[in-house]
């Protein structure tokens, strides 16, 4: 785990028991701390009897160290949050205690990605690239392994960190900070997007003059950034971008680089961006062209993130349950044709009227769970029925799937969180996987 010798002797509260959380507490005790544990969650606490319990919206402390899904600000601080706050205690994430302990690393760098969609994608795609090239990478933070629980080493950190962890961390300076794209989300958690973009853009102005920036400049919101940031940009994108695919073809200030239909598991829009983005990091970190081309082609696709889980005849299944937003669920629409689309779940308050402008591809609509209705009636031109469960609708979409008797693929896209009848996007796309090898 990370060393937190600078916490030894300190009284700290660890809000929130979830993976992060239990490493923080976990780091936290190793080095000495008083650690106060507290989580809203009675089934939560009864698995935490080891640890020191106590509400800390009431508690003391000088250290509040907060998980990233309790709100920080909007629509209202988290009482011990408020609390912290009104008692002078410093209030941050895990991030933060490891851009405390960088000092006490062994040499090493850190990679950085934000953005609203493709970030574990772009770096397990970073990571993949420089391993494959020989350098030692890790991948931590929103995705993968909470970030205090990675092993000291002479490495790459490759970090994907969301908006959300962004606002709980103030010393964290990247070697290379990535931004990808900025797409309504969490609008339960900002007031605006300017909040949510405000959010994300802190990891660049943590940076400061170091380092460098990997900047999608096909958006405003990234086109604004790169004039805002202090340091070296590296743009990425359109095709004047010093990195871009054009026409299938990846291609650095203009020289082509390698072809996207050699890469199976980065098909469509964007990927291609999640690929320009990995070429643009690894090509700044040593990695030479051939090796970018190589590692391209040779990365799996990472679970529930377009994932292909299966055929039987002319049917292919896609399990892209991680697109829980319109944008996220609009890039898959667009890499496959003949589709029938499975879509739903949880409701965080999106507006689901843009994807009509991305159903061409769709022959038919499947709409589960609580947002059902909100999708028919938002999205308008689309052939589709409503269903209250994820495996009804899949079971209506094999049926018309096979009796189209032409090759086609039925793609779970949710476009919504999955919290009114999954744990979580993986389980979701668990089920889903689940029912396509009951078909198989």
């Amino acid at each position: 785990m990370i060393p937190l010798d600078h916490m030894s002797g300190k009284s700290v509260g660890v809000l929130g028991l979830g993976a992060s959380g239990r490493a923080a507490v976990a780091a936290l005790i190793a080095a000495g701390a008083k650690v106060t544990a507290w989580d809203d969650d009675a089934a939560a606490r009864k698995t935490a009897d080891d640890l020191a319990l106590q509400d800390l919206a009431s508690q003391q402390v000088d250290v509040l160290v907060s998980s990233p899904g309790i709100a920080m600000t909007y629509p209202a601080p988290h009482p011990a949050i408020a609390f912290a706050m009104s008692n002078g205690a410093a209030v941050c994430g895990d991030v933060e205690l490891f851009a405390q302990a960088r000092d006490a690393l062994p040499t090493h760098k850190v990679i950085a990605i934000t953005g609203t969609n493709g970030k574990s994608t772009t770096t397990a795609l970073i990571a993949h690239l420089l391993n494959a090239a020989g350098i030692n990478a890790v991948i931590g933070g929103n995705f993968g392994p909470p970030i205090l629980s990675l092993t000291p080493a002479e490495c790459i950190y490759v970090l994907e960190l969301s908006s959300f962890q962004l606002e709980q961390t103030a010393s964290l300076v990247s070697d290379i900070a990535v931004f990808l794209n900025l797409t309504p989300d969490h609008s339960d958690r900002y007031a605006s997007m300017a909040h949510y973009g405000a959010a994300k853009q802190r990891l660049f102005d943590m940076q400061g003059h170091a380092g460098k920036a990997v900047i999608a400049v096909d958006s405003l919101e990234g086109q604004r950034l790169a004039k805002h940031v202090k340091n070296q940009v590296i743009s990425i994108g359109q095709p004047y971008a010093a990195w871009c695919v054009d026409n299938g073809t990846l291609k650095h200030h203009g020289q082509a680089i390698s072809q996207q239909h050699d890469w199976p598991a980065l098909q469509g829009p964007h990927n291609a961006q999640n690929a320009a983005a990995a070429a643009a990091v690894c090509f700044a970190l040593g990695v030479a062209y051939d090796g970018i081309a190589a590692g391209l082609a040779g990365y799996q696709a990472l679970a529930h993130r377009s994932q292909p889980v299966g055929q039987t005849g002319q049917i292919a299944f896609i399990n892209d349950s991680k697109a829980t937003n319109p944008d996220a669920t609009a890039k898959s629409l667009q890499a496959y044709s003949n589709i029938y689309w499975l879509a739903g779940g949880s409701d965080k308050g999106s507006d689901f009227s843009s994807l009509a402008e991305h159903i061409k591809s769709v022959r038919a609509a499947y709409f589960f769970g609580q947002t059902r209705a909100a999708l028919k009636a938002q999205v308008s031109g689309v052939k589709s029925q409503l269903f209250e469960t994820m495996d009804s609708a899949f079971a209506a979409a094999l049926r018309d799937a096979r009796q189209s008797g032409m090759a086609c693929t039925i793609v779970l896209s949710p476009a919504c969180a999955s919290f009114d009848q999954f744990r979580n996007f993986a389980h979701r796309g668990e089920v889903f996987t689940a029912l396509v090898k009951e078909v198989l």
